[in-house]
This record gives C-alpha cells, sequence and structure tokens, in this order.
C-alpha cells in the first residue's frame, strides 16, 4: 500500500511540475501589445509630395509659407496622402487622427474629408466627414480635426487614403495637415 501511495504522490507531483513550468512558458510568451504612432504632416509648400500636389499654388489665402492647396470649381479630389499599411506601420492601424486648417470664403454645402481603405479587388471602407459641420466661419482659418476607428482589421497590402473630396466644386483653402495613424 506504502508503494502505491508513493508512486501515486510521485505522479502527482509530476503533473504539478508540468504543469507549473507549462504556465512559467506561457508568462514568458505572453507579450503585450506594443502602441505605435506615425505621423506624418505637410504644409501646402512644394516638394512635400501627397496625392493632390496640383491643387497647391501661392496664394494670398495661406496659413502658412507661401502655399495652400486651392479647392475650386475645376477640383473636385484635393491633396491627400495615399500610403500602404506596412509603409505606416508594421502593426495594423486601428485608428486615424485627420487634422487640418480649412479656410472658406462661403458657407460649404458638401465638402468633405475622406479616409478610405482598398484592398486589391477595390474599396472595402469609406467614411466621409462633413467640413460644414465644423466650419461655422467663413473668410478665416478653422482647424479642423476628425477621428476614424477602423471597424475592420486592415491587410499590410491595403492602401489607406485621406483626402478632401469637393462633389458640388466649391471654393475654400486647405493648410497645414496633420495625420496621426496608431494601432
Amino acid at each position: 500500500m506504502q508503494l502505491k501511495v508513493n508512486k501515486s504522490l510521485i505522479g502527482a507531483f509530476a503533473v504539478l511540475v508540468l504543469i507549473t513550468a507549462c504556465e512559467e512558458e506561457v508568462k514568458e510568451k505572453k507579450v503585450e501589445a506594443i502602441k505605435t504612432k506615425k505621423v506624418f504632416t505637410n504644409s501646402c509648400e512644394p516638394n512635400q509630395v501627397w496625392t493632390g500636389e496640383e491643387t497647391i499654388s501661392k496664394n494670398t489665402v495661406k496659413r502658412s509659407g507661401d502655399f495652400s492647396s486651392k479647392m475650386n470649381k475645376d477640383v473636385e479630389f484635393g491633396m491627400g496622402l495615399r500610403k500602404r499599411c506596412d509603409e505606416i506601420s508594421k502593426f495594423p492601424t486601428k485608428k486615424i487622427i485627420v487634422g487640418l486648417w480649412i479656410n472658406c470664403p462661403d458657407s460649404l454645402l458638401d465638402a468633405k474629408i475622406v479616409v478610405s481603405a482598398d484592398d486589391e479587388k477595390g474599396n472595402i471602407f469609406w467614411s466621409g466627414f462633413p467640413i460644414n459641420k465644423s466650419v461655422k466661419k467663413t473668410n478665416e482659418w478653422v482647424y479642423l480635426e476628425h477621428t476614424i476607428d477602423f471597424p475592420i482589421a486592415l491587410h499590410p497590402k491595403n492602401y489607406i487614403s485621406v483626402y478632401v473630396w469637393n462633389p458640388k466644386k466649391e471654393l475654400f483653402y486647405v493648410d497645414d495637415w496633420k495625420i496621426e495613424f496608431s494601432n
């Protein structure tokens, strides 16, 4: 009987040692997620290559420097940023904060700040933030900031685009962009 008890105790002890070792291994492999943030800025001065660079010109209406991006009857899609996800971060983007300055000679009807994501087949996410919800003063520079929390997981080869959309081809100016990506 004593022999059976000792074997049982030895077996129980071996199981306990194995469980403890497994718990330690799990603890060692448990890695806390690394938070990253990447910021892109553009003051609309020449040679800061983003999309819609043709909208940038030396304007009398500017917030900083000598240039701003002019939206008008000839421009439906304004300047913006287009990057592949793996060019932004090695971790999936989950949040974008878009900040920019806007000057409108008149009240805006339908211009938007757009954040979209595309895969190899086409658009998988689109969000348009109406500028007129934030710009209440005319002929003054107004800071606009909009946050997007992505409801989907983006693949490293997906593209993220942030740009101004001017479907009614209204007149306004944009300057001093800041786009922050985080996971």
